[in-house]
């Protein structure tokens, strides 16, 4: 595979997912205009699953422990280069080109994260590897993702221990409850 062009490409392995869902037995839909924070939609019958489509064809040499000889490194960025949001797309599909390997994996496994490495030499049961060639998934709800509250910087804005009920007016407290 000699596409160059990381848009071409981009399309090209979008083009290989749907075919090979279609293997699968999935019925697909993919969104126009391109605006969509997601590639391709799975048609469950009334139920539907986003997923966005990334692939990779650079085997990283061992750098770090991290990334030792045999890992690839799918991007996690968006349009624009900003990371994607809560409830962008509910599956990645990651395709390893070299190896013709796809990865289904949960959005719930990568949000927050730059970048995934993928070791296709790793045992079955190691990182990312449980999610190689994981059509079934798509046909399943994915896990729910845990809603991250950031802590509150400002003084302004902490709960007190004493507040449940209070509400503050002015210069005076007054309690929640009415005619007190």
């Amino acid at each position: 595979m000699k596409i160059r062009d990381h848009k071409q490409r981009g399309e090209w392995a979008e083009l290989r997912f749907m075919a090979k869902a279609i293997e699968h037995g999935y019925r697909l839909t993919k969104p126009l205009g391109g605006g969509s924070p997601y590639d391709v939609v799975v048609d469950l019958g009334g139920r539907f699953m986003s997923v966005q489509v990334k692939s990779t064809m650079a085997e990283r040499r061992g750098r770090s422990k991290a990334q030792r000889a045999g890992c690839y490194s799918v991007t996690m960025r968006h349009i624009g280069q900003r990371p994607y949001g809560l409830f962008d797309f509910q599956y990645l599909a990651a395709y390893v080109i070299p190896r013709d390997i796809w990865y289904i994996i949960p959005f719930a496994q990568v949000i927050g994260r730059n970048g995934v490495l993928l070791r296709p030499d790793d045992p079955p049961d190691n990182g990312y590897e449980r999610y190689r060639e994981a059509w079934h998934l798509l046909r399943e709800v994915p896990p729910a993702i845990k809603p991250w509250n950031p802590p509150v910087k400002h003084e302004r804005y902490r709960l007190k221990a004493n507040s449940v009920g209070v509400a503050k007016v002015g210069r005076r407290n007054r309690t929640a409850e009415p005619g007190v």
